[in-house]
């Protein structure tokens, strides 16, 4: 295997497994039905424009950092609401110490208490996926490095 094939080859398993992982993920988010009921939904202002904010499922995207050709990196973002989801957080709850808690706030305005509602729980939708996934990239990646320094012993000149 020459050093472009090596390269070729990583890369496409980096494309393979964000592409698998991805899929799950939107998978994941998809159970999420409750909330909005259009894909788009226009939220307050950003630098006097709406900010619209994506069903989480719809806004994932997975992207790949290649340096000298070579995959090295892969990152996923969402929407923001997302990791909110994913702790368990959001407006008067906060994590403290490893647990959700509901937050007092101190302006009478905004403390309007909530009769009746449930607490917040964190759901596993991503980092689950993630962790789950990730040992057979690594052994996929590790595969392929070893055969390509296996192989760079043909360069020598004997």
């Amino acid at each position: 295997m020459d050093n472009n094939d090596w390269i070729q080859s990583q890369n496409n398993e980096v494309k393979r497994w964000r592409s698998m992982v991805a899929r799950k993920l939107v998978s994941s988010a998809g159970r999420f039905n409750n909330g909005k009921v259009e894909s788009m939904v226009l939220r307050g202002t950003k630098k006097g424009q709406p900010h619209s904010e994506a069903k989480l499922a719809q806004s994932i995207n997975g992207k790949i950092y290649v340096s000298s050709g070579l995959a090295e990196g892969i990152g996923f973002s969402f929407a923001r609401h997302g990791v909110f989801v994913q702790k368990g957080v959001g407006s008067g709850y906060q994590m403290s110490s490893g647990m959700v808690m509901k937050v007092v706030k101190s302006d009478a305005k905004k403390s309007k208490s909530k009769v009746g509602t449930k607490s917040r729980k964190p759901v596993d939708w991503f980092n689950g996926i993630l962790e789950e996934n990730l040992p057979e990239l690594i052994d996929r990646i590790m595969e392929i490095n070893a055969d390509a320094t296996i192989n760079s012993g043909k360069m020598l000149i004997k």
